[in-house]
């Protein structure tokens, strides 16, 4: 089995062909939303035992103050809530920033009520990012972590877990990250189709990219593949099943 523990499924154009690649390799997929309407796209999608289907408001669709008490039931229905946090450098109004404040908290707080994890964007904002996640004390995947160093260290001592991405092998914080986090606190993800655009756009996106990021995991900390992939495997078993 292999794990994708951020997939945001539906931007991808051939759904059928990305379903049946989670079902043949066993990927444990977290299908991240965008916002209500992406989520509903998620929950169309076919059901599988590898697909967690998971509700979260993306810091670039926070145009103003949210009520994100009126999204009780679908937090309490995902497994993770998640895609959230924040963006203070793709998202460029500043004058949308506390808003973005005020949605991620507001959901780490629910999320908390029924026990689940956040999974987390902190683009150009990692210090606020940790005090949020300090101050309600909210379990969290730090996604595609590529900020500085200290805030890593800071985000670490939260007992929070980092995904590696598509990046790996291309960025030398992602190569910090690897070396200086337990194997036992990391996942895997693709992030969705056109993630490899980003980093190498001779490649294309797919689910089993993990494969490729699990073996760069292992050559960074001397291991072999198969214990890097079951460790990883056993993490997230151990935490949403």
């Amino acid at each position: 089995m292999l794990v994708d523990a951020h997939n945001h499924l539906d931007f991808w154009r051939d759904e059928v062909s990305l379903i049946r690649t989670v079902e043949e390799y066993e990927v444990y997929t977290l299908c991240m939303s965008m916002d209500y309407s992406s989520y509903l796209r998620c929950l169309r999608m076919p059901d599988s035992r590898f697909l967690f289907k998971c509700f979260g408001i993306h810091p670039w669709r926070v145009k103003g103050s949210i009520d994100v008490s009126t999204y009780e039931d679908e937090v309490r229905a995902s497994k993770v809530v998640g895609e959230v946090g924040l963006d203070f450098h793709w998202a460029k109004d500043r004058s949308k920033y506390s808003h973005q404040v005020q949605v991620f908290r507001d959901l780490c707080l629910i999320a908390n009520k029924y026990d689940k994890m956040v999974n987390v964007h902190t683009k150009g904002a990692e210090a606020e990012v940790y005090d949020i996640l300090k101050e309600t004390m909210t379990p969290a995947i730090i996604h595609w972590y590529d900020g500085g160093v200290d805030d890593f260290n800071k985000l670490k001592e939260l007992d929070t877990l980092f995904t590696i991405s598509v990046d790996a092998g291309y960025n030398e914080m992602t190569d910090y990250i690897i070396k200086n986090t337990p194997l036992d606190r990391l996942l895997t993800e693709t992030d969705g189709e056109g993630s490899m655009e980003w980093v190498d756009p001779a490649k294309k996106s797919s689910p089993l990219r993990v494969v490729d990021i699990g073996k760069y995991i292992a050559m960074i900390k001397g291991m072999d593949y198969d214990e890097v992939r079951d460790r990883i495997n056993k993490n997230f078993i151990s935490k949403f099943l």
